[in-house]
């Protein structure tokens, strides 16, 4: 099915991907460990999330999105550089100083030419006149010389309204003047196009899927792999994607965020009016020459 593929990912691309208005930030949290029982990671990202009236963000944990690759052992995949190409994906990264880890990627970030003017540093209250190589040196810097944000607050004692009002806002100031990738080289956009190419395509193997990345995005069949594994990793934490013996599907959450997601486009119908027939030529092929469908 090479001819028939090729058509089939030009089609999800061009009539379905490229229609999206990607509406929505999409933010990069780091911090302690879930595990860690005084971490305020899961309470801010619940604060950014949105609430009743009030606009959220789409919020990603990078050890979620990297968890395949890594398990995976992916022949030369690397921690960095992979939440480099994240950072480039999204619109702000939040680091909330509350573990090593966190501070480790702060210096990282802090000496990213592309990340740098787009972090928002959450530093508890009480470091804020320390006299330490991490205040003097990234936060210092970050605060004085980019467009990033540094929030001081008391994470003994958070007040979650006003910590959550604080990161939202600067969150709003940092990404209003960013501008991310929106085509399929995007791990996070991309997610969008695996989304409809499931519904018309399942059950799909991953296998595939990478087939049909590799042909509309530029690049390696490593690199396409780990766009993938990556968008993969955001539809199965989201719920929206199970696996099955078959393949992949989308669960009921996944067919009722595409319907919303098409509901909100302009051009909506159209959108849906080619995944179903694309869904049918889909069908008819497999009906016809079952043994000739790739893997």
């Amino acid at each position: 099915m090479p001819d028939r593929l090729t058509e089939l990912a030009a089609r999800l691309d061009q009539d379905v991907f490229q229609r999206i208005e990607l509406r929505t930030p999409a933010v990069f949290l780091v911090g302690a460990a879930r595990s860690a029982p005084s971490a305020l990671r899961a309470q801010i990202r619940e604060e950014l999330a949105g609430k009743p009236r009030i606009p959220g963000f789409d919020v990603y944990y990078p050890e979620d999105l990297f968890e395949e690759l890594l398990r995976g052992g992916e022949k030369g995949a690397d921690l960095l550089e992979l939440e480099n190409l994240l950072g480039e994906s999204v619109h702000a990264i939040v680091i909330v100083l509350e573990s090593a880890g966190a501070i480790a990627e702060l210096g990282a970030f802090a000496n990213h030419d592309k990340l740098r003017g787009r972090l928002v540093v959450v530093v508890h209250s009480k470091y804020r006149r320390a006299r330490s190589f991490i205040m003097l040196g990234p936060v210092s810097y970050l605060g004085r010389k980019t467009t990033s944000k540094i929030i001081y607050h008391d994470f003994k004692r958070p007040d979650l309204r006003k910590l959550g009002e604080d990161v939202r806002g600067a969150v709003r100031k940092v990404s209003k003047g960013v501008v991310v990738d929106t085509s399929v080289r995007n791990p996070v956009a991309a997610q969008h196009y695996l989304r409809a190419a499931i519904h018309v395509l399942h059950p799909v193997s991953q296998a595939r899927l990478q087939s049909l990345i590799e042909r509309v995005a530029s690049g390696t069949p490593e690199q396409a792999n780990r766009i993938v594994s990556t968008s993969l990793s955001i539809l199965l934490r989201e719920g929206e994607v199970a696996l099955s013996a078959e393949g992949h599907n989308l669960t009921e959450a996944g067919h009722q965020r595409l319907r919303r997601m098409l509901q909100l486009e302009r051009q909506g119908r159209a959108m849906a009016h080619s995944l179903d027939r694309a869904r049918i030529d889909v069908l008819t092929w497999t009906l016809r020459h079952p043994q000739r469908l790739p893997a």
